[in-house]
């Protein structure tokens, strides 16, 4: 019983670690900084996989309304950062119960 459990939490942390790996990639492809073979291969995981492609979507989106705003030349104010922050820290408490 014991092993059955020990390769269950295996099998459940090699998932998160691809999960972790494919957004990994997503951020590189979303800066450019992924090889031809890289954006090929995401390309195809995009046909495969709906709920991906609307994941970069949206990280593509979020990069756009944060260049935006930093092209403005305004400030960002202290309860901005920090609402980033706790929400930062709120989604990884939440992950790593999952």
């Amino acid at each position: 019983m014991l092993a059955l459990v020990a390769c269950l939490s295996f099998i459940k942390k090699r998932a998160k670690m691809q999960e972790l790996s494919t957004y990994d990639y997503l951020v590189k492809k979303l800066y450019n900084e992924t090889e031809p073979t890289e954006n090929q291969a995401i390309e195809e995981a995009f046909l495969r996989n709906p709920f991906l492609k609307e994941k970069y979507v949206q990280m593509e989106e979020s990069k756009n309304v944060l260049d935006n705003f930093a092209n403005t030349g305004q400030d960002v104010t202290q309860k901005s950062i920090d609402r980033i922050l706790n929400f930062s820290k709120l989604t990884a408490i939440l992950n790593h119960k999952n």
